[in-house]
């Protein structure tokens, strides 16, 4: 029952079975309840997920009150949002209003462009008669230039000013405007979201699209998407990984999947049975049971036995494995050396990866790995941006001392500048210089510092979230880097996001996924979604 003013200006956090806080100078606060929430930053751009989730936006008392019998003035004109099991309130001064039934809606904001949803939900967003219309299976027209929200038993709305949205649910399909740029879905659904064939694909999971560039990968159990403009995209099995940003340098897992390192073809692609060419020079990995094969034109090939692993490229950097394998990758004695409990060095500047029961690789030229076995583990490249998990996973990223260490009971320092992660069953810690830190445990909450880049997590959740916001949100099974740009990847059953640089986050719940980007053009989907879309409190708040 919890309630509380997180100081100078009202801005407060008013939760529900647990958590609750106010993060600091500009009621930046992170409210949670039975599972971590936590604001991004700067703009209140906030990612509030979990069962119970409730929490104020920042600046202007723009905040997302929920629960089973919260109520709230969000402060300075009567904007407000009262909740409880009937809820309805009007968020402010021009008639943008939030009008709920048994699971809240709210406006997005400035132009009425708004997700409005629940079991019987009908609303007019105002001026331009842009709304939306829904119901058990309502779909309707946004406004001026079609750019709509189809919706189903699974509401989805519209990411923003250019109709790139992702609209799903179990058997929607639906046109987001002007360009064409649609999503469609069904039970297997995959689509095209637009001009540069930046698409979302989905399945039966609901996936959304990051923004701008749709380079993104939200996944759940079957999901498969392009990232965008360069082909850039994750092909996932049972438990996708998505990439890690710029280059293409990402990890794309499954049960053993394993991804496209980039540019120039070099990939591991892999499955229970999978095999593929890596691309220009004829550098490949052919697969079996016992397979071995020569990659290409320099003989860089890749051996192996049970457990397949592959050579990533130019360089010969690549992984041998097999049940008791281990091999020299040539040139400059980058190697891997595996086993039952293999760890190696990947080269150059140490960057390497240390796993735990099974899996080990590089990536190659900058530590780029994928490392993957029954709890895929990977680096994200140039700077130490990696994700190390699983059950007994310990790794330091190279460089900078950036790492991330995990497991059952780990606990480590990242190095040059306390930016570190330490975890266990029941971990919290600082992670130094600024503040930001990763705590964690089974009931973790934790303020990421300076900007409010941090890393909000569930029931096992560990990551570090770096330099700048570019940090590894896990979940049970969940692994990710948003790298440069909060290019990222949510996922797992429990998943909760970094929204980085500018906002772009993934909020999630139990089911949900999706980017609200550049201008609040987000995806609020799944059972417990709850988000806020940016700049000037369009969020999305549903139940």
């Amino acid at each position: 029952m919890m309630r509380g003013d997180t100081g100078g200006k009202g801005r407060h956090v008013v939760e529900g079975q647990m958590m609750r806080g106010d993060t600091g100078g500009k009621g930046r606060n992170v409210v949670e309840g039975q599972m971590m929430r936590g604001d991004t930053g700067g703009k209140g751009r906030n990612v509030v997920e979990g069962q119970m989730m409730r929490g104020d936006t920042g600046g202007k008392g723009r905040h997302v009150v929920e629960g089973q019998m919260m109520r709230g003035d969000t402060g300075g004109k009567g904007r407000n949002v009262v909740e409880g099991q009937m809820m309805r309130g009007d968020t402010g001064g021009k008639g943008r209003n939030v009008v709920e039934g048994q699971m809240m809606r709210g406006d997005t904001g400035g132009k009425g462009r708004h997700v409005v949803e629940g079991q019987m939900m009908r609303g007019d967003t105002e001026g331009k008669g842009r709304h939306v219309v829904e119901g058990q299976m309502m779909r309707g027209d946004t406004g001026g230039k079609g750019r709509h929200v189809v919706e189903g038993q699974m509401m989805r709305g519209d990411s923003g000013g250019k109709g790139r949205h992702v609209v799903e649910g179990q058997m929607m399909r639906g046109d987001t405007g002007g360009k064409g740029r649609h999503v469609v879905e069904g039970q297997m659904m995959r689509g095209d979201t637009g001009g540069k064939g930046r698409h979302v694909v989905e399945g039966q999971m609901m996936r959304g699209d990051t923004g701008g560039k749709g380079r993104h990968v939200v996944e759940g159990q079957m999901m498969r998407g392009d990232t965008g403009g360069k082909g850039r995209h994750v092909v996932e099995g049972q438990m996708m990984r998505g990439d890690t940003g710029g280059k293409g340098r990402h990890v794309v897992e499954g049960q053993m999947m394993r991804g496209d390192t980039g540019g120039k073809g070099r990939h591991v692609v892999e499955g229970q049975m999978m095999r593929g060419d890596t691309g220009g020079k004829g550098r490949h990995v052919v697969e079996g049971q016992m397979m071995r094969g020569d990659t290409g034109g320099k003989g860089r090939h890749v051996v192996e036995g049970q457990m397949m692993r592959g050579d990533t490229g130019g360089k010969g950097r690549h992984v041998v494995e097999g049940q008791m394998m281990r091999g020299d990758t040539g040139g400059k004695g980058r190697h891997v050396v595996e086993g039952q409990m293999m760890r190696g060095d990947t080269g150059g500047k140490g960057r390497h990866v240390v796993e735990g029961q099974m899996m080990r690789g590089d990536t190659g030229g900058k530590g780029r790995h994928v490392v993957e076995g029954q709890m895929m583990r990977g680096d994200t490249g140039g700077k130490g941006r990696h994700v190390v998990e699983g059950q007994m996973m310990r790794g330091d990223t190279g460089g900078k001392g950036r790492h991330v260490v995990e497991g059952q009971m780990m606990r480590g320092d990242t190095g040059g500048k306390g930016r570190h992660v330490v975890e266990g069953q029941m971990m919290r810690g600082d992670t130094g210089g600024k503040g930001r830190n990763v705590v964690e445990g089974q009931m973790m909450r934790g303020d990421t510092g300076g900007k409010g880049r941090h890393v909000v997590e569930g029931q096992m959740m560990r990551g570090d979230t770096g330099g700048k916001g570019r940090h590894v949100v896990e979940g049970q099974m969940m692994r990710g880097d948003t790298e440069g740009k909060g290019r990222h990847v949510v996922e797992g059953q429990m998943m909760r996001g970094d929204t980085g640089g500018k906002g772009r986050h993934v909020v999630e719940g139990q089911m949900m996924r999706g980017d609200t980007g550049g201008k609040g053009r987000h995806v609020v989907e799944g059972q417990m979604m709850r988000g806020d879309t940016g700049g000037k409190g369009r969020h999305v708040v549903e139940g």
